[in-house]
């Protein structure tokens, strides 16, 4: 039933039964043979309506009963009009039932017209398989339920304004009832009165009577001899025969006065005028079907398939990112479930098989990085607990009743140190008495100064100066930058409040990572190191080989008694803060900087009216904003997130500083670039002294790597938007220190500004 020759087949057979009859009386065809050949179409034609039926009852089960069902059977029963030796025989015997039958036909076979919205509809679909997004399917669907509700209309209208037409014709020319009785009178006279000629003049009388209008008499019986007035006419049906009820003089053959009418002319217009109704028809219901979809693709269509492909493209983008973090995992397969989608699939269907693979990795994440409360695993059997313990390393979640590990503080403002309350403090022109104070203060006096409930004093400060001592002296990773990094981290804690939803330890932790993050790092990168097969690098197989090294001292460090910073914590208290050091210090590394925007991204537009909501309170923190963003399985991303925005803080302080610091990592590139000339390896970009314009340097980094972290980890944390307002103030100091340094064009200055315009763009978005 759905081949196209079939539905081709149907299509002609409907439009031969909707126009075929009426083009015969155009052509005024005679009956032989015309009316055996159309009595064989239309018996050819109602047969395969009759069996299109049939067909569509067999395999479609919504057919059975529909508004579809009762207009193809009125239709398939309307072809009996136009068979002659059916319904077709009446049409001749009373004017009443010729136009009631031709009203009739006309209407049930419109009715089969509604199927050519179902072949638009067709159509429809068939340009839509080609597009990935199905969003069609649904359109079609509803422009057949518009269109067939216009249809309806159109029917009844069809249908319902010819019956006024019933009183007026043929029937209201009374003429043709009249003049028979005209001529018995004549007759009557003439045989009565024996008036000779009588009855011929009042034929010719009646000849000339019609001699204007488009049909005329063309024989009279019963008086006498026929007399035959005009050429008979080439079709049967074109005959009207006017019997006279009661004849005023005796026959004895009985009464059989009748004058027959020639109404080729209106039967010629009639067909003519039904023509031009399918006609006009068929084109009204072709331009409202084309309007309702064009209206409906507009309004409907065209906003779905953009939905549909935003929801497919970021579902993918998820598919893609999870599967990347489960390899080989139990749900490697089911990226290809949506993909497998047949073609004809609707959109519900499309959204809920999307939905159901995100709730599944969802759960699948979610059970990856299960964490247990101690009551959890108080309840389980001591194999169990081995298990995820030992084994599985899972997170415990501890209760703010335990000590110092999970305890939640409310703590003081730091405001008798001037210097921590706002990001000015310039640690290059600071003397090493007062970044010994700076550290001190941090550790033991402010608001996060924990140190002594995990360490004796002398021991913090046998660390503190072992870890000055193994920082190298080098232009940028030196003791200043991980003390200003310690400082920066420090700041963060205070401004976000950071004692109300991390735990001492936590906040402890960070600090001692801050300060270590860098310790022993020798002014070469890591891949510097991959690329001439450094030590480090084999160690810890290429990758993070400066960051695994870093994390490696720290804790070496801490083997010594003296210097062991965790020395009073507990053995959970030591795992937990060794756990904290390794994972933000890690994170430090600039490989998974893009990953922690995209994860912060991500956070933010799971939890986006939250942190909007948030960013309207900045002096208190709602509940909804501590508990679905701040706490929880993202805690952890925040504390790396802290010490890896510290670690690239400089471009967001005052200009002077961000300076100073800008130009010691050129010169420690720059040192670096000078040993990969003389090893014979290729030199960096950033590495070629006689090369880099200093000052056009920074625009790159701030553009591609700080400004999209600031400006998600702002949505965030909606405190962090001053810095972001200094990273714009910035970037148009360096935008004019490069103008005044290397003199450009201006061709050069239009696409800086552009840059720079962009960057601002991007981060005001």
């Amino acid at each position: 039933m759905k081949m196209l020759v079939v539905r081709w087949t149907l299509y002609i057979c409907l439009t031969i039964a909707l126009f075929g009859p009426g083009i015969v009386t155009l052509l005024n065809a005679p009956d032989d043979p015309t009316v055996l050949i159309l009595d064989v179409v239309m018996c050819f034609i109602a047969f395969a309506f009759a069996m299109e039926m049939v067909g569509l009852l067999l395999t479609d089960e919504m057919y059975r009963f529909s508004f579809f069902f009762w207009m193809d059977l009125l239709g398939t029963l309307s072809m009996a009009f136009e068979i002659s030796f059916l319904l077709g025989q009446y049409l001749n015997s009373n004017t009443v039932v010729l136009r009631t039958a031709r009203t009739a036909k006309l209407g049930a076979r419109i009715g089969r017209l509604i199927k050519l919205v179902k072949c638009v509809s067709m159509f429809y679909r068939s340009a839509a398989k080609t597009n990935r997004v199905e969003a069609k399917v649904l359109a079609s669907k509803l422009v057949v339920l518009l269109s067939t509700r216009v249809s309806v209309i159109v029917i009844v209208m069809v249908m319902v304004v010819p019956l006024s037409a019933y009183p007026l014709y043929p029937t209201e020319d009374m003429s043709i009832t009249l003049w028979p009785q005209q001529l018995e009178e004549s007759y009557l006279r003439q045989q009565r009165d024996g008036l000779n000629g009588a009855l011929q003049e009042a034929i010719d009388q009646m000849v000339q009577f019609y001699a204007p209008v488009n049909y005329s008499p063309f024989l009279v019986q019963g008086f006498g001899d026929e007399q035959v007035l005009a050429d008979r006419p080439s079709r049967a049906r074109n005959s009207l025969t006017v019997n006279l009820e009661s004849c005023k003089v005796q026959r004895p053959e009985g009464c059989n006065v009748a004058v027959v009418f020639d109404f080729t002319g209106p039967h010629q217009m009639d067909a003519l005028v039904e023509v031009c109704t399918i006609f006009f028809i068929v084109l009204l219901m072709a331009v409202t079907s084309f309007d309702l979809q064009n209206v409906v693709d507009r309004k409907l269509v065209k906003p779905l398939e953009g939905m549909l492909h935003h929801v497919r493209e970021n579902a993918a983008h998820i598919f893609d990112r999870f599967a990347k973090q489960t390899e080989g995992t139990q749900d490697a397969e089911l990226d290809e479930e949506v993909q497998d989608q047949p073609g004809g699939g609707s959109e519900i269907e499309l959204i809920q098989a999307i939905l159901e693979k995100l709730a599944r990795l969802a759960s699948l994440a979610e059970s990856s990085m299960k964490a247990y409360t101690p009551a959890e695993l108080d309840a389980m059997n001591a194999e169990n607990k081995a298990v995820l313990i030992d084994m599985l390393n899972v997170q415990v979640l501890q209760s703010s009743a335990q000590n110092r590990l999970g305890g939640k503080r409310t703590t003081k403002v730091d405001v008798h140190a001037t210097w921590t309350q706002n990001w000015n403090l310039d640690v290059l022109e600071s003397t090493l008495e007062e970044i010994d104070g700076y550290v001190h203060y941090i550790f033991f006096l402010s608001q996060f100064g924990l140190a002594a409930q995990y360490t004796q004093e002398d021991s913090f400060l046998m660390f503190a100066q072992t870890v000055q001592a193994n920082y190298k002296d080098v232009p940028y990773h030196c003791y200043r930058h991980a003390v200003d990094v310690c400082f920066t981290v420090f700041r963060l804690q205070q401004i976000t409040q950071a004692g109300k939803w991390t735990s001492e330890l936590e906040q402890y932790a960070l600090l001692v990572a801050a300060l270590s993050h860098d310790l022993g790092h020798f002014g070469r990168t890591n891949q510097f190191l991959v690329e001439t097969k450094h030590e480090l690098a084999l160690r810890y197989n290429d990758k993070s080989p400066l960051e695994n090294m870093h994390c490696a001292a720290l804790f070496q460090l801490c083997r010594d008694p003296e210097k062991d910073v965790f020395a009073l914590a507990s053995n959970e208290e030591q795992k937990e803060a060794r756990k904290v050091c390794i994972a933000t210090i890690l994170h430090t590394d600039n490989v998974h900087h893009f990953d922690m925007v995209k994860d912060i991204s991500a956070v933010y537009e799971m939890e986006s009216e939250t942190c909007d909501t948030q960013a309207g309170h900045p002096e208190a923190f709602t509940p909804a904003y501590t508990e679905n963003v701040l706490s929880g399985k993202n805690k952890l991303m925040w504390l790396q997130l802290f010490l890896h925005f510290a670690d690239v803080s400089n471009p967001l302080k005052p200009f002077h500083i961000c300076r100073a610091w800008a130009w010691r990592v050129l010169d420690e590139f720059f040192e670096q670039g000078d040993e990969e000339r003389k090893l014979g390896i290729p030199v960096g970009m950033l590495n070629d002294r006689e090369k880099v314009n200093r000052p056009g340097s920074q625009h790159g980094f701030i553009n591609f790597l700080v400004a999209p972290f600031v400006a998600a980890s702002a949505r965030v944390f909606p405190v962090l938007h001053p810095l972001h307002t200094q990273m714009v103030k910035n970037v148009e100091e360096w935008r004019n220190l490069w103008i005044k340094d290397a003199k450009p064009g201006e061709e050069d200055i239009a696409k800086k500004d552009a840059d720079v315009g962009s960057t601002v763009a991007f981060c005001f978005r």
